[in-house]
């Protein structure tokens, strides 16, 4: 809001403060000038253009500098919004290497248990899984 209401202030103060200063000298050279030569006459039209030019240069400026400011802020927030990205990529990797090693692991075990119940080891087996089940978080029976 701040940066908002100084870009506004500026916008209107150059405008104003070079018009300001073109109508005195203005005044004075008619005022203090007896003479209604043309020569009179082109230097205030020559320092009115140059007024004009130097307002367009400075409202040019400006827009160049607030756009500069501009893109620079949308490209911190680009950069924040990549870096949260690539963080919850990383994330999700990860979750996809552990649930692969569960299930590498999850395939193992049931392949054990199977190996013991084929060969009539049915105790071992059930004690097996009970082993395993205390193992797990919260694998109370």
């Amino acid at each position: 809001m701040w940066r908002s209401f100084v870009n506004r202030l500026i916008r209107f103060v150059i405008p104003i403060c070079s018009t300001i200063a073109f109508a005195s000298i203005l005044i004075s050279e008619l005022v203090f000038t007896r003479s209604d030569s043309l020569f009179v006459m082109l230097n205030i039209i020559g320092f009115a253009l140059s007024i004009v030019g130097y307002n367009l240069f400075a409202l040019h400026l400006i827009q160049a500098i607030l756009s500069r400011q501009k893109q620079k802020k949308q490209d911190e927030w680009a950069n924040r919004e990549l870096g949260f990205l690539l963080q919850q990529t990383d994330r999700m990797e990860s979750h996809q290497k552990d649930m692969y090693k569960l299930h590498h692991d999850l395939r193992n075990h049931m392949g054990l248990v199977d190996t013991m119940l084929l060969e009539g080891r049915s105790k071992e087996a059930a004690l097996y899984l009970r082993s395993l089940l205390e193992k797990l978080p919260g694998g109370d029976l």
